[in-house]
């Protein structure tokens, strides 16, 4: 066998594929963090805005159309 057989490896060309994948799956998990970070912060200040909602229906008296009950006109003992 001949030394050089050795001796070969991926050069230069190897190292670039390998350094430009590795980059690029660095930008890809920080542009994924970004875009997951953004979607948790939306999610808390919808509930943020749900139960502040709430929070101002409960403290108006506001109910709901037919009152909260289960009440079908017409049937005795029915309170109108």
């Amino acid at each position: 066998m001949d030394p050089k057989y050795y001796q070969v490896g991926p050069g230069f060309w190897g190292f670039l594929a390998t350094f430009v994948m590795a980059l690029a799956i660095i930008v890809i998990y920080w542009s994924l963090t970004k875009h997951l970070r953004k979607i948790r912060r939306d999610a808390e200040r919808e509930q943020v805005e749900r139960e502040q909602e709430a929070q101002r229906k409960k403290a108006s008296g506001v109910q709901d159309r037919d009152g909260g009950g289960d009440v079908v006109a017409g049937e005795s003992g029915d309170r109108e």
